[in-house]
């Protein structure tokens, strides 16, 4: 008979997304195995999930207990099974204060984004040594377009993609001098091995309200810098079965016909030469060269220590109490 594991709730991508995606390595580094094994309790941790996302998973499993351990809400909706939560629920710390405010819980819970201690777990092997470089990571849903790659490509600043595997993300963000982030986890695992980060906007699908609930925690005051929408056509890439479709703003959830998916190549094709013919690559590369000469924002040495310290405590606290 196998062993039953705890469940550890967080958001899937279909593409892939690494924030997302280290949830279970991240997990498996810092709950004890004991604990690990505990099939009674469900863990929310890295990701904005205290909301409408995982309110599916949350229906599966209404006896287990869930536990808390850094989420933030759901800046879209969040279902009253949280906010009217009973005695199966554990807050044990959140993401940030608005999160707090926003699920009711007590203030001196909102600690930090548990990816802060993302530079303690990793092991030396799983990081990169050489020359650093500036890089950009943008949000997976502007990925799925590939046009800020082509105008990145035409700069001395390194593009890496969020959907890639998350290890080899992390790696990157690690070693590089400054991360130019339109993932918010960009921003988190940078500050975490103290490199400095700039927070990038290229779309109306990035949310403002999730950056400042993780950058109050560690009072970070930082300015959002919008540059160059590229994002108005869409790509072969994201055409696909099953895939998230970007066309001008909106986003649909479709399954294209071959015949359309054909149709659309040809779209696509046209729209990028017009970008191209248009120079908005190259204005694009210039407007994110331009970013790059910028200092970057990073929290006080003295706020992130204590956050590791706390978020620690709290795994500790976790351990002890579910192992």
């Amino acid at each position: 008979m196998g062993i039953a594991f705890v469940d550890i709730l967080y958001w899937k991508s279909l593409t892939g997304n690494f924030g997302d995606d280290m949830n279970q390595w991240f997990w498996r580094r810092v709950v004890a195995d004991a604990a690990f094994e505990n099939h009674e309790i469900a863990i929310l941790g890295i990701g904005s999930l205290l909301g409408g996302v995982i309110e599916g998973e949350l229906a599966k499993i209404p006896e287990k207990k869930k536990v808390v351990l850094g989420s933030g809400f759901d800046y879209i909706r969040t279902p009253n099974s949280i906010l009217n939560r009973d005695s199966r629920w554990d807050i044990r710390f959140v993401r940030g204060p608005i999160t707090a405010q926003h699920i009711g819980c007590e203030p001196e819970k909102a600690i930090c984004d548990p990816a802060i201690v993302v530079s303690e777990i990793m092991k030396p092997n799983e990081l990169l040594e050489g020359e650093q470089h500036s890089i950009f990571v943008p949000h997976w849903q502007t990925a799925q377009n590939g046009h800020w790659k082509r105008a990145v490509d035409l700069t001395s600043i390194e593009y890496v993609d969020p959907r890639a595997d998350f290890l080899h993300v992390l790696a990157r963000i690690a070693s590089s001098k400054l991360v130019l982030a339109e993932s918010l986890h960009a921003a988190i695992i940078a500050d975490s091995f103290r490199v400095p980060w700039v927070p990038i906007k290229t779309g109306g699908h990035i949310a403002g309200t999730k950056w400042n609930d993780w950058a109050q925690s560690l009072g970070v005051q930082f300015e959002q810098t919008e540059i160059l929408d590229l994002v108005e056509l869409p790509t072969t890439e994201s055409i696909g079965t099953s895939s998230w479709l970007r066309h001008g703003k909106s986003l649909l959830r479709s399954i294209v016909p071959d015949g359309a998916r054909q149709r659309a190549r040809s779209l696509i094709g046209a729209g990028a030469r017009a970008l191209s013919e248009g120079g908005q690559f190259e204005r694009a590369a210039k407007s994110i060269e331009a970013v790059a000469e910028g200092d970057g924002f990073m929290s006080e040495e003295g706020a992130c220590s204590l956050a590791k310290e706390r978020v620690f405590e709290q795994f500790d606290a976790f351990n002890r109490r579910y192992a």
